[in-house]
């Protein structure tokens, strides 16, 4: 299997290294996030550092744990573009694992043409590893989310690594012992973060010395892609009591947050596209609730709590439409307890609302 693609240049890497200031941007879930002080990212920023001692480097991890390229495509205006980051690396091949195909092509596309569209930044997918790609990878083939992450780089001319099958096929070789690479079975410590550092550092190093140019403006692969979605700020939505709106305690990422913990508290929201998400801070203490887009039944949520999530601070998405015909819509919602083992709470904290275009 090869581990890695240099598809092209980092011409915006080279340009701040010899303007002496580089700003690298990092988009990912708990493998990448930096409050964990031994992921993979750390070594990045000591190969930068180590390699160009006169350049100033500035970091910018906006990495959230248990987020997909779903948040990323949210947050990426305000966590990097807004930045001005000039290396971009996304690490969502694990989070984005259960997500079903069209969505996670759709989202994923968005965000890297948002990207394109800023047009200021190189970018580099990492791909890492869980439990459910074992027997992808014994057999040297790679997973579906990979596969369809990979026809995306192809496209666009992205320098892409699997950093996660290095490490896999070190153990196979009786190089590297699998608990020194993931003692909880999905998370590196400081052995597994050095390789997948290393892994995106031999990638960064081929980068900066090929010729190849990427192109600059390319047509989607999917019509359906996310590039267009909105964000609808809370502030200018119509709500009242038992609603208020707060700043986040939960989330450094997060700024306010629609609450209420009212069961059968109700809010309208008013959109104007093809599709609406919602994302909620999350946990065991949150409500369920139940939705009706346009008058249409209405249908109830009843989302996974797993073991280690806590009583909030999951920043959790969940799609509620993406095929509605262009145009004027109105989603009613109404705050339920849920009224399952797993619900131990009715706190309602809305974060975003992002329609789809």
């Amino acid at each position: 299997m090869k581990y890695q693609y240099v598809r092209s240049k980092l011409e915006f890497t080279s340009q701040a290294l010899e303007n002496k200031v580089i700003r690298l941007g990092f988009l990912g879930g708990s493998i990448t996030e930096n409050r964990v002080p031994h992921n993979w990212p750390e070594e990045i920023i000591r190969y930068f550092t180590k390699t160009h001692p006169d350049t100033k480097v500035i970091v910018e991890n906006a990495a959230i744990g248990a987020t997909g390229s779903d948040l990323g495509l949210i947050r990426v205006e305000n966590d990097i573009i807004d930045r001005k980051c000039d290396l971009v690396f996304i690490e969502y091949a694990v989070n984005d694992y259960w997500t079903p195909h069209q969505q996670r092509m759709d989202q994923m596309e968005g965000l890297i043409r948002r990207l394109k569209r800023y047009g200021k930044c190189d970018i580099v997918l990492v791909y890492t590893y869980l439990q459910e790609m074992y027997h992808n990878l014994q057999n040297n083939e790679l997973p579906n989310v990979i596969k369809e992450y990979e026809l995306l780089a192809q496209h666009y001319q992205i320098n892409s690594v699997f950093a996660g099958a290095i490490a896999f096929d070190m153990v196979k070789a009786g190089l590297l012992k699998f608990e020194e690479w993931l003692p909880d079975g999905l998370h590196p410590q400081y052995r597994g973060s050095l390789i997948y550092g290393n892994a995106v550092i031999s990638l960064i190093e081929e980068a900066l010395n090929t010729s190849n140019k990427a192109q600059k403006t390319l047509d989607p692969l999917s019509k359906s892609h996310w590039e267009n979605a909105d964000l609808l700020p809370l502030d200018e939505l119509t709500w009242h009591h038992p609603f208020h709106l707060k700043r986040s305690s939960t989330q450094a990422f997060i700024n306010y947050v629609l609450y209420t913990s009212a069961i059968g508290a109700e809010l309208n929201i008013d959109f104007d596209g093809r599709g609406v998400m919602l994302v909620f801070d999350f946990g065991k203490k949150s409500s369920e609730f139940k939705y009706s887009i346009d008058n249409e039944p209405w249908k109830e949520t009843n989302r996974d709590r797993p073991q280690w999530c806590g009583n909030s601070g999951w920043i959790r998405p969940i799609l509620l439409a993406d095929q509605l015909p262009m145009g004027k819509h109105r989603l009613k919602i109404e705050v339920i307890h849920g009224n399952l083992p797993s619900c131990e709470g009715s706190n309602f904290d809305l974060t975003h609302v992002l329609v789809l275009k």
